[in-house]
């Protein structure tokens, strides 16, 4: 009987599983929304809304990963074969990609919706800390810094916003832009407000940007200002060459301020 069970619910997944790749394939208009409604059973009204929610609904059952796998593993040998079919298995991955980061997005907007407090006027955060109007109001937070590519302002009538576009990456020069975003956390504390740095996790970039602050305004040095960051917001982790930039920046200022240089460090594996 368990067995039984089992077969019929591979087989209700395989089904799932067709319905999903069919979508991936589907752009949002509305005559695909009504081959996927009647597809699904669905009402053909309610079928972008259906489509996208399926999808979800669909990368959470047991074993569908799985299946993605055997059905990518399928494609990519038929690339061997046919090399047209690359291109298709190309479009399904970054699909899956898309609705990953879809996914991702909705559980920090969900989970991690509180700024963290860094200093006074002064809060670090992800997405979610962004998303929430009603907690940014009752922190007094003024200004929005987004340090992060394709983040929208959620509330551009509520707050003061300044968009950074940065991509999380090691091979980003991301000290360039430290002198306008810091200019800008001055301005909103100047006012009497308080400036909300955030990207999209609220791990790499936003953190970086805290700690080279905390580092040219309160004259900490690179270790002690990401140690301090850490105790206010635990998953704080630059990547590694936005660490070797803030010792770089380290550098920098203390040449600017007592004249010495510290020698360079030639990788982050120790931090």
């Amino acid at each position: 009987m368990r067995r039984t069970t089992s077969r019929k619910y591979e087989l209700s997944l395989a089904k799932q599983t067709t319905l999903f790749f069919a979508s991936l394939s589907l752009s949002p208009s509305r005559t695909h929304t009504r081959t996927y409604a009647r597809q699904s059973g669905r009402k053909t009204d309610q079928g972008i809304f259906c489509l996208h929610t399926h999808c979800l609904v669909i990368l959470s059952l047991p074993g569908f990963w799985a299946v993605i796998a055997s059905h990518l593993e399928r494609e990519n040998e038929k690339v061997v074969q046919v090399s047209s079919l690359a291109m298709t298995s190309d479009m399904y991955k970054e699909r899956i990609s898309a609705l990953l980061k879809v996914i991702q997005a909705t559980k920090i907007v969900k989970e991690d919706n509180i700024p963290c407090k860094i200093e006074e006027g002064l809060y670090l955060g992800s997405l979610g800390a962004a998303n929430n109007r009603s907690a940014l109001k009752s922190l007094n937070i003024t200004h929005i810094l987004t340090i992060a590519i394709s983040l929208a302002p959620a509330h551009p009538n509520d707050f003061i916003y300044k968009i950074v576009e940065v991509p999380d990456r090691e091979d980003i020069t991301i000290t360039q832009y430290f002198d306008e975003c810091f200019a800008f956390i001055d301005e909103a504390r100047a006012r009497g407000g308080g400036v909300l740095i955030h990207c999209f996790a609220g791990r790499s970039r936003s953190v970086t940007v805290v700690v080279g602050y905390l580092m040219f305004k309160n004259g900490m040095s690179f270790m002690e200002a990401l140690e301090y960051v850490k105790t206010k917001r635990p998953v704080a982790s630059p990547n590694c060459g936005f660490m070797l930039q803030l010792q770089e920046y380290e550098r920098s200022l203390r040449a600017s301020r007592t004249g010495t240089v510290l020698e360079p460090e030639k990788c982050c594996s120790s931090l």
